[in-house]
């Protein structure tokens, strides 16, 4: 393995990474000792894995798939995001629960692996509800209504794509204004 980096052996002073590749099998590794975070990629696989020390978190993106699996130590629980599916399923290994989402129905189904229980949730009024125009497609995904309006900003999307989006950012798809709140949407009607 070959490090490579800024000032001294593979170690940049000013960032804290150090960066490592293997030539044989394919694959880097990059270490962040003021985050605590490790990122490894594989150009084999087109796999990519993030660790992140200081939260007991991982994050393991799959490129060839669509895939991420994002693993939390601590807390026991995983959740797994496809994103050619549109489909999110959450393990908690501490309570023996999986939730399953489907973004694009808006369907959540939810199993209990200790009770063998299954709950099914309804897909919502605002996604079977067929859009007339483009006008009233969602600007992101193009696939349901447009169902919320982002405060204070103003701009629309429907429901799936803002509560996806909210999961690990706070800012406006469009603006980049921080958003404070999230109300539903309907289309006026015409007079």
């Amino acid at each position: 393995m070959d490090w490579v980096g800024g000032d001294g052996p593979g170690v940049n002073d000013l960032t804290g990474c150090r960066l490592q590749h293997d030539d044989l099998t394919g694959s880097r590794l990059q270490y962040d000792d003021l985050t605590g975070s490790r990122l490894q990629y594989d150009d084999l696989t087109g796999s990519r894995l993030q660790y992140d020390d200081l939260t007991g978190s991982r994050l393991q993106y799959d490129d060839l798939t669509g895939s991420r699996l994002q693993r939390d130590d601590l807390t026991g629980s995983r959740l797994q995001y496809d994103d050619l599916t549109g489909s999110r399923l959450q393990y908690d290994d501490l309570t023996g629960c999986r939730l399953q989402y489907d973004d694009l129905t808006g369907s959540r189904l939810q199993y209990d692996d200790l009770t063998g229980s299954r709950l099914q949730r309804a897909i919502p009024d605002w996604l079977q509800t067929a859009p007339t125009s483009e006008e009233d497609l969602c600007p992101i995904c193009y696939a349901h209504s447009i169902s919320a309006v982002f405060k204070p900003c103003s701009h629309k999307s429907c429901k799936a794509c803002i509560n996806q989006h909210l999961m690990n950012n706070k800012d406006c798809f469009f603006c980049k204004a921080i958003i404070t709140g999230v109300e539903d949407y309907s289309k006026p009607t015409a007079s």
